[in-house]
């Protein structure tokens, strides 16, 4: 199977001669500026060797700002990867982009999943949201036309459910944690409770 190419795409378990950036720069204010650099990078490079030794142990801090920041941040991780499907495209790559979907996929799901946890979205975040979601499964569709034997029946069902939002999930991620926190809902989730216990015992 294909590697996970956001493995590659990290800087900091990398050595790099320094003229690999001439030219090239981090973008500011941005959570994961290395993916919008790594495809200038590996392209220029003449040589990369990888090793299988294990030097580096990565830290997670429940403060991070991989951990605690607001989701929607961690969606410039999709546009960088649109760059680099533009980057591809322009010098003549086009045989990566199902690598680049099926990463772009798994990555999506993961800050969905957050996104599903913070539960605290304004209109105009999940509008963003839902652009995202409609841009990543408009590249999966063309990925699919053009190469249908690299996508099992299950990567297609899985696409379809991620990137199409049901009105309940409009409603959790706009208004999961307030509702949580309403005397109505706890009210009707206790009732809810006994209804269960009440099923139960019967």
């Amino acid at each position: 199977s294909e590697p996970r190419q956001d493995r590659y795409c990290v800087a900091w378990n990398k050595l790099y001669k320094k003229e690999l950036f001439d030219g090239i720069r981090f973008p500011l204010g941005l959570i994961h500026e290395d993916q919008w650099i790594a495809h200038y990078v590996f392209f220029k490079a003449k040589k990369i060797t990888c090793i299988p030794n294990v030097l580096y142990h990565y830290l997670i801090r429940s403060n991070s700002i991989m951990q605690a920041s607001n989701p929607m941040k961690h969606f410039s991780d999709i546009d960088a990867f649109f760059d680099r499907i533009n980057f591809y495209e322009q010098n003549s790559l086009t045989h990566l982009f199902v690598g680049v979907e099926k990463t772009m996929f798994d990555l999506f799901k993961f800050y969905l999943k957050k996104c599903f946890d913070f539960q605290n979205f304004s209109r105009k975040e999940f509008k963003q949201l839902k652009l995202y979601a409609k841009t990543c499964f408009d590249f999966f569709k063309e990925c699919l036309e053009k190469n249908p034997e690299q996508y099992t029946a299950q990567e297609k069902t899985e696409r379809k459910q991620v990137y199409k939002f049901s009105f309940k999930d409009h409603i959790n991620l706009r208004f999961g944690k307030k509702l949580r926190n309403s005397k109505t809902y706890n009210f009707l989730f206790n009732i809810k409770q006994r209804l269960k216990r009440h099923t139960k015992e019967n």
